[in-house]
């Protein structure tokens, strides 16, 4: 038998390339996933830790997209999830109100609640789960902690169209530094000869 065909090599290179593009393609989903669960998160007792690890894990890959998580905000795809979400939430109190439960509110608060419209509670539900995205992405740019993630949160912190998020930079840069791995050792302090002896 001769050397191998040049259709066998071609066979074995695809092979190989199928197997790493697999690879990468299940470490991107599994970044994806990761982004997706911080994103939105709704940790329970110690999931937070173990997803705060994987961010770390997946942090150069994640980096880009939580700068323009910050910068953006949700999609809209998110938004009008969340519009429904809060539609869903109005009805249910609205029917509860109805219903004559009102849950510890004082009468002032349900009066309130009654002339409010739909429109203005998802409106404020939507700035509010906004500001929380946009917080979520600061909050891991900190967690990642590479030297871009820090540079991106100085921007923020120091820039005035930022102003609202600049003490969540600033917290999130004190983590950063917090978690830093110590540098190198200082040197002792070198004692001069005295003069004289």
């Amino acid at each position: 038998m001769g050397r191998p065909g040049l259709s066998v090599v071609v066979a074995a290179l695809a092979l190989i390339a199928a197997f790493l593009g697999l690879r990468e393609c299940r470490q991107s989903r599994a970044a994806d996933q990761v982004h997706a669960e911080w994103m939105n998160r709704t940790c329970g007792v110690g999931e937070r830790g173990e997803l705060e690890r994987e961010l770390r894990q997946h942090g150069p890959r994640l980096e880009h997209r939580l700068e323009e998580a910050f910068l953006r905000g949700p999609s809209e795809a998110e938004r009008i999830q969340w519009r429904q979400v809060a539609k869903r939430e109005w009805e249910e109190m609205v029917a509860a109100i109805d219903a004559g439960k009102t849950h510890g509110l004082t009468r002032q608060e349900i009066s309130r609640l009654q002339t409010a419209r739909l429109e203005g509670f998802s409106k404020a539900a939507l700035d509010d789960y906004t500001e929380g995205y946009r917080s979520a992405a600061i909050a891991g740019l900190g967690i990642i902690g590479t030297e871009r993630a820090g540079q991106f949160l100085r921007r923020i912190r120091d820039d005035p169209q930022h102003r609202d998020h600049s003490d969540a930079a600033r917290l999130a840069l004190e983590r950063t530094q917090r978690a830093a791995p110590p540098g190198p050792p200082k040197p002792a302090p070198q004692r001069r000869p005295e003069a004289g002896r």
